[in-house]
């Protein structure tokens, strides 16, 4: 059955589509990457409830569940029942309306269900790509996926809205890599049924990372109580100009150094070894894949 209505006495209504994706592997899939990619599309699918709102003006989707309906194996077909509990804003009658309405295009939700996946999981990739590198095959997936949303009232600014909305962006990335997974390896495509032009290529696939790694901070700060601070430049003039010196230990490079406002720099000027408490300031270098020390701040010294 393409689509289910249940409505319950609290005037709350359930709508009820399938999602079935396949994997295009030529290779056995391990246990592992199996759980681990029904695990993330299932919060993956959990996600698209924000499109079937857009798509569906005046239905409030206040919670999503997601079922295994089957798995099939030798190419891995995963086929989800998606459960939308929806109600707030309209009345059962508006639910039938709107559910009448759904009927007469009767692909129209699985489409939504379809379109927010590999929206999310084309974004989810974005994440983690070099910052900078555009990636030519995910941008392309991102074009298909706004063109098919013009086809069931999903422009690209509601869909851009949905994607910029997402809070957890780390979590959405991590999933939208580990739901990749099984098709890593292989070159294969993630193939989505009943709708072709919405199938996953495998270049993006290739794209996506193996594993998910978050990204570094670009900052960091670290305090240091009781450290030797060693100073080869001072000005007794000034509390954040003219400093400089390492901090024993943990800032080995020459680096500027600033005073706190409560300290006076002329009692500091021409002292060249000090016990202090300091923050230091570090910047993540991407080349050499660490931090290095940009910013010290003595805080207190005795």
């Amino acid at each position: 059955m393409e689509n289910w209505l249940g409505i319950a006495l609290d005037n709350t209504f359930t709508i009820e589509t399938h999602y079935k994706i396949h994997y295009t592997t030529e290779s056995p899939v391990s246990i592992e990457h199996v759980i681990d990619s029904l695990r993330s599309l299932e919060r993956i699918i959990k996600r698209t409830g924000p499109f079937v709102e857009k798509a569906f003006e005046g239905i409030e989707v206040i919670d999503t569940q997601v079922y295994v309906s089957e798995i099939q194996s030798g190419s891995l077909i995963n086929d989800f029942v998606v459960k939308y509990v929806c109600g707030g804003k309209d009345n059962a009658e508006k639910a039938k309306e709107l559910f009448h309405t759904m009927m007469n295009d009767s692909g129209a939700l699985k489409t939504v269900v379809t379109l927010g996946v590999g929206a999310l999981m084309a974004y989810g990739v974005m994440q983690v790509l070099p910052s900078g590198q555009m990636s030519k095959h995910t941008e392309a997936y991102n074009s298909v996926v706004l063109e098919a949303g013009g086809d069931i009232n999903l422009s690209g600014q509601k869909i851009k809205e949905i994607l910029e909305g997402v809070r957890d962006k780390r979590s959405l990335a991590k999933d939208a890599v580990d739901a990749m997974r099984p098709a890593k390896g292989d070159n294969s495509s993630i193939l989505v049924e009943g709708n072709s032009k919405l199938t996953i290529p495998s270049e993006m696939v290739t794209e996506a990372p193996d594993e998910y790694e978050p990204p570094q901070p670009v900052e960091k700060e670290e305090k240091f109580n009781d450290v030797k601070v060693l100073i080869s430049a001072s000005d007794r003039d000034n509390n954040d100009k003219g400093w400089a010196g390492i901090v024993v230990g943990v800032a080995e490079t020459r680096t500027k150094i600033i005073l706190s406002d409560n300290l006076d720099p002329r009692e500091l000027h021409g002292q060249t070894k000090l016990q202090a408490n300091v923050v230091v300031t570090s910047r993540y270098n991407k080349t050499r894949k660490e931090y290095q020390p940009k910013l010290i701040e003595i805080t207190a010294y005795h």
